[in-house]
């Protein structure tokens, strides 16, 4: 009887660490990683950030929480715009937004959404001034409107590197300044 091995991809599929503190009894501190397996989102979803999202997250003292910033709740509240499950826990980046989508058997996530911002509104969840300047910025000028994009592919087809093919161009230009260095070392001119 043969038994068939499973085979293993190349590269590891790619993670996201969702960070958590963790109190101890003693007045210890800790911070651990939770690894989920990224996903790359694949549609543009607007929501709208209100007066009432940032307030419920300056009352649960959320500023810099993956649960309870502003951001959080309110993708939380808009979760039917998504086509995949939210179940809480959103992390900001100052250029990414990673939606976790399910949790393992402890309660954390294990997989999640990976989508791209193209504003400074992160910077604003993390410390509780912060909150309250965009608490303020709402109650001035309205409701911001949140938007993410699909995550972009940043490598092109045909660019050296793993998995890719070369175009010979960096080749041939390197093997080209080679030659007319050992030229120009030669004494030959490579003008004649």
């Amino acid at each position: 009887m043969t038994t068939k091995k499973r085979r293993r991809s190349k590269y590891a599929p790619v993670r996201h660490p969702f960070l958590y503190e963790i109190d101890y009894p003693d007045g210890t501190h800790a911070v651990k990683k939770a690894w989920a397996k990224v996903i790359k989102g694949t549609q543009t979803v607007s929501v709208t950030l209100t007066e009432t999202h940032i307030r419920r997250s300056l009352a649960l003292d959320g500023a810099g929480n993956l649960a309870k910033c502003a951001g959080a709740i309110c993708y939380y509240d808009h979760r039917k715009h998504f086509s995949h499950p939210i179940v809480g826990w959103v992390d900001w980046s100052y250029g990414r937004v990673f939606v976790a989508s399910k949790l393992d058997s402890h309660g954390f996530p294990c997989e999640c959404y990976a989508y791209e911002h193209f504003d400074t509104i992160a910077k604003r969840f993390d410390t509780t001034a912060g909150q309250e300047r965009l608490l303020a910025r709402v109650q001035k000028h309205g409701p911001i409107t949140l938007t993410l994009r699909p995550y972009r592919q940043r490598s092109k087809e045909g660019r050296p590197g793993r998995s890719r093919k070369g175009t010979g161009i960096r080749k041939n230009s390197r093997r080209l300044h080679q030659l007319r260095k050992a030229i120009v070392n030669a004494g030959i001119s490579a003008d004649k």
